[in-house]
């Protein structure tokens, strides 16, 4: 999986206020949003300072050097996804058939645990819902010094939980495994950070769930 970072006419035109929305990309990847500040206070420079044009050699080697930057630079949120989508290659090569890919979003209107959810209560729990699966999470803060993230996978069509299913969570400095039980429960003993990605992986179903709960 790679993760586009905008270029430098995007990054321009954020910054005029013209068409396009990086935003989104700049609050997750410093990278990006220090390019945008740094060219930010070179163009404030060249405003304020009301001096004449500076040569042309000067400003294109500075839009380069942002250039390569941008180009060979790895936000944490790309390295994150890569290292997410090489534990799922890993453990997908095991299938004969194609992976089935959903995106598990969350369901706004039912923020109160499920019914079928064991354990949590109202208000600590969000549902998010896919085409084959409704899955639980909820983050359980306990005794313990980091907090839990509790999950329970619910099918649609009422179908068991395969052998073999596991929950995936990525987070910028690794990647967590857990077991998905017969029952549909799995436990992952620490609590997503904002830049983590979780994915399920069932059978030959792939579930990428939108965090952050």
């Amino acid at each position: 999986m790679t993760f586009r970072h905008p270029d430098l006419g995007e990054m321009l035109a954020h910054i005029e206020g013209n068409e396009g929305n990086i935003a989104p990309h700049l609050a997750k990847c410093d990278n990006c949003a220090s390019k945008v500040e740094e060219l930010i206070e070179l163009l404030d420079a060249f405003t304020a300072a009301k001096l004449p044009d500076p040569p042309a050699p000067l400003v294109e080697a500075t839009l380069q050097r942002v250039r390569d930057e941008i180009e060979n630079s790895t936000s944490p949120v790309a390295a994150i996804g890569e290292r997410l989508q090489q534990a799922i290659d890993k453990l997908s090569a095991a299938f004969a058939q194609p992976i089935r890919e959903f995106q598990a979003k969350l369901d706004t209107g039912s923020l109160a645990p499920s019914p079928q959810f064991r354990g949590g209560s109202a208000g600590d729990t969000r549902l998010f819902q896919s085409e084959p699966y409704d899955l639980v999470l909820g983050v359980d803060s306990g005794e313990a010094a980091s907090s839990a993230l509790n999950g329970q996978v619910i099918p649609k069509l009422g179908a068991a939980i395969p052998a073999g299913a596991v929950a995936l969570l990525a987070q910028p400095d690794a990647l967590i495994e857990a077991p998905i039980s017969e029952l549909g429960q799995f436990c992952i003993a620490e609590a997503p950070d904002s830049n983590a990605q979780l994915a399920l992986l069932i059978g030959s179903d792939l579930i990428r769930v939108e965090l952050p709960i």
